[in-house]
C-alpha cells in the first residue's frame, strides 16, 4: 500500500505514529481531522511517506513537513461528524516503487453487494 503515510509527532512515545492518511497527489495528503485536535502546533508533525514499517521506516521512506491544514468547514470536534483534513506537504514526494499516489475511485463507480474491497491504514 505504497499511499499509505504516517503523521508522526514527537511529543508520542515509541514509534512517534500519531495517525495515518493517504497520499492523493504528490502534495496533498488525506487523513481525519480528529488526529490534530490534541495538536498546539502542526509544524511539530511530520509525514513519513514510502515506510514499511512504523518502527523502521526503510530505505525507500521519504519525510515531509506541514505547510497547510485544511479541515472539513462544518468538522464537528464533538461528535466527530465531517472528520476529514487535507494537509498540504512543504515538498513534493517522489514517487518510486515505496511511494505512489492513492488510487481513488470514480465518483460514480457503482459497486454490487457483497464485491471484495479493500481498506489499509497503519491503525
Amino acid at each position: 500500500w505504497p499511499w499509505i503515510v504516517s503523521l508522526k509527532h514527537p511529543a508520542i512515545p515509541g514509534t512517534r505514529h500519531l495517525c495515518g492518511g493517504s497520499l492523493i497527489t504528490a502534495q496533498w495528503v488525506l487523513t481525519a481531522a480528529h488526529c490534530f485536535d490534541p495538536i498546539k502546533k502542526i509544524n511539530m508533525v511530520y509525514v513519513v511517506i514510502g515506510a514499511t514499517q512504523l518502527t523502521k521506516p526503510g530505505p525507500g521512506a521519504q519525510l515531509r513537513r506541514i505547510k497547510k491544514l485544511v479541515r472539513h468547514e462544518h468538522y464537528n470536534k464533538s461528535d466527530k461528524s465531517n472528520d476529514i483534513a487535507l494537509l498540504e506537504l512543504f515538498k513534493p514526494v517522489q514517487c518510486n516503487p515505496y511511494t505512489q499516489l492513492a488510487c481513488v475511485a470514480d465518483p460514480f463507480l457503482s459497486l454490487s453487494e457483497l464485491q471484495n474491497c479493500w481498506v489499509a491504514g497503519w491503525g
